[in-house]
This record gives C-alpha cells, structure tokens and sequence, in this order.
C-alpha cells in the first residue's frame, strides 16, 4: 500500500484506528470474515501473530 501507516505506530491501548472507510470495513467483513468497529478499530488485543498477515492482507486488498 502506498499509504502511510506511521499513525498506527503511534497508538497505544487495545484498539488500533486503521482509518479504513466504513465501506472499506464492509468490504472487510464480507470478502474476508474480519470484523471491526464501522469507524475501522480494530481490537488488537483479541489478534494472534499468525493472524496479522492475513489481517493485513487483507487490509491491503480492499485499499485498491
């Protein structure tokens, strides 16, 4: 993604703002079963290691 993501560095707590649009989110949920606050929060509390490649992928798709 040519987007810059360096905010997310600079979080902290258990929610991560991803800044994905509400449809962004929608089509998160639909395309790939990740689901999240409608304002694009992600629990990352409730995230494995294995999953954040996928998580991320995934990310990546629907910003195209």
């Amino acid at each position: 993604s040519k987007r810059d993501w360096s905010h997310i560095l600079r979080q902290k707590g258990w929610f991560c703002f991803t800044g994905l649009s509400e449809e962004q989110v929608a089509m998160l949920e639909k395309d790939y079963a990740i689901y999240m606050s409608k304002t694009g929060r992600v629990p990352v509390v409730a995230l494995r290691t294995s999953e954040i490649g996928y998580l991320a992928n995934a990310i990546h798709s629907v910003m195209k």
